[in-house]
């Protein structure tokens, strides 16, 4: 009987430990650019158009980056396309460090995200073939906590003086990959062969399968809720401190709330993960997806108390986050091995689109003239239609 991706990796933490290093340094370098936008912008010349440039260029490489990384990993195996990933965006991170013109910059930032597209589903995917098939989606939600940490610690070197600007973060947001990838070439074990699927005549048979037969309903639902959940995330990625700013409160507390949407989140993955053990995957679903609707409706209805809000800030982290994990341990459940890497990558491509339009709809809501809390209240129908998705593709699985 011919060996597949699973049976190579299956009882054994290894590659688990390292795809979960793997999502730190994902998050870390997700991260760097905003963290570090004043001092980048500023130290280039760069206009507020220019440095959306740099935020939209990084989100397209990062969409094409996760199809064409999940495909090549499917047919040429997990181990090293991810290891090409993760160098690849570590060595054109440090390039983008010694970037001395605007034009240099964007163009590293595109290929920095091509490298973090590429990287991502794959992590997800190694972290679901690494053990028994009945903890899958506990193993990636626990992985996926790496991505938060990452950010918070990002966030609390350059608030720190650690790293004292961004050249500084970008260096490190580059070392840390090349680390981590030459960790992976090490010590991952060699990738056994795929079994064979069924071809397709005059397309890929792999992308074709994504929408044959069951899958067709699974795919959709599964992207929709995808561009929903990552919409609002980055929604609230990009817009909460400005947003709590608008309402009153000073840098200083926006920033902390930011760390406790980081911090918590991450906690809440992992807390996650083993109540979606204890509780099973619908129950788990549901209370996240109530949790999130809950947290945000409390935010735009409390009052200015910085406790009150800081607690807020931490819930949304722990039900926004959560549910992007747990949507991707859905996702590896779906697809089988042979399709797995192409089926988790579009689907975070699609979220990555949902990604540029969540902020979009909270500036077309501010610039329409309504406040801050209609941006938060704007949350709520976005994440119960997400959980009528999740809700239907368990029903479906």
């Amino acid at each position: 009987m011919k060996a597949t991706q699973e049976d190579a990796l299956a009882g054994s933490r290894l590659p688990l430990v390292l795809c979960a290093a793997g999502a730190v340094i994902e998050g870390f370098d997700l991260q760097s650019a905003s963290v570090t936008a004043p001092f980048f912008s500023q130290e280039l010349g760069m206009s507020i158009a220019q440095t959306g440039y740099a935020f939209t260029l990084n989100t397209l490489g990062l969409f094409i980056g996760a199809i064409f990384g999940g495909w090549a990993a499917d047919r040429w195996g997990r181990k090293p396309v991810l290891v090409l990933s993760v160098a690849s965006f570590g060595l054109f991170c440090l390039f983008n460090a010694m970037a001395g013109s605007i034009e240099t910059f964007l163009g590293w930032r595109f290929l920095v995200g091509l490298g973090l597209g590429g990287a991502l589903p794959n992590l997800i995917a190694l972290a679901a073939e690494s053990g028994p098939a009945e903890t899958r989606a506990r193993r990636v939600t626990i992985m996926s906590a790496g991505m938060p940490i990452g950010g918070a610690l990002v966030s609390g070197l350059v608030a720190s003086g650690v790293l004292p600007g961004w050249r500084e973060a970008f260096i490190a947001g580059g070392v840390m990959p090349l680390v981590v990838a030459l960790l992976m070439q090490l010590l991952l074990p060699a990738p056994a062969p795929l079994t064979e699927g069924p071809k397709t005549e005059g397309s890929s048979p792999a992308f074709v399968t994504l929408f044959q037969g069951d899958y067709r309903v699974k795919t959709l639902l599964l992207w929709l809720g995808f561009f929903l959940t990552l919409g609002v995330l980055y929604l609230v990625l990009n817009w909460l401190p400005t947003l709590l700013i608008e309402r009153g409160f000073d840098k200083q507390q926006a920033i902390i709330v930011s760390l406790c949407f980081n911090f918590f989140g991450a906690i809440g993955a992992i807390i996650l993960a083993f109540v979606l053990r204890r509780l099973g995957a619908f129950r788990t679903y549901v209370l996240t997806y109530v949790g999130l609707i809950a947290s945000t409706g409390g935010l735009a209805l409390i009052g200015n108390a910085p406790l009150p809000v800081f607690v807020a800030g931490g819930l949304i982290g722990i039900f926004v986050l959560g549910a992007q994990f747990l949507l991707y341990g859905l996702a590896t459940e779906i697809y089988e091995v042979r399709i797995r890497g192409l089926g988790v990558g579009s689907a975070v491509s699609i979220g990555r689109m949902g990604s540029v339009a969540g902020p979009a709809v909270a500036t077309a809501i501010l610039a329409a003239g309504y406040g801050p809390n209609a941006v938060l209240v704007g949350i709520i129908p976005a994440a119960i239609l997400a959980l009528l998705c999740a809700a239907l593709l368990l029903k479906e699985h």
